[in-house]
């Protein structure tokens, strides 16, 4: 992936440069053409993006708590209570390891 430029801020430093260089404008005319013609993304602003990936982890966050808490239920119901921190500890495991595999499955 190639990184971002802001095309205004580029003919604004092209256009400096072509000031302190030469006086011919057809260069400078062939790289506003490159800029105009170049290939465009959609971004969007960093501080939204990171905006994004704090919403993101908080979600994901809140449903592997969910589910850990419904282990209580689990532990309740089947386990006694010298098998509760392993059966806590592996079924946690779990839960965070499926989430993990999820969200490698996206990449």
């Amino acid at each position: 992936m190639g990184i971002l430029i802001d095309i205004d801020e580029a003919r604004k430093e092209y256009s400096n440069l072509m000031d302190l260089t030469m006086s011919d404008t057809t260069l400078l005319h062939t790289l506003y053409g490159v800029l105009d013609n170049a290939p465009t993304v959609q971004a969007i602003p960093k501080a939204d993006y990171e905006n994004r990936l704090k919403a993101d982890m908080v979600a994901m966050l809140t449903d592997i708590q969910l589910d850990i808490e419904e282990l209580k239920t689990d532990y309740d119901k089947n386990l006694t209570s010298e098998h509760g921190i392993y059966y806590a500890y592996e079924k946690s495991s779990k839960i965070v390891q499926n989430y993990i595999n999820a969200l490698k499955e996206n990449i």
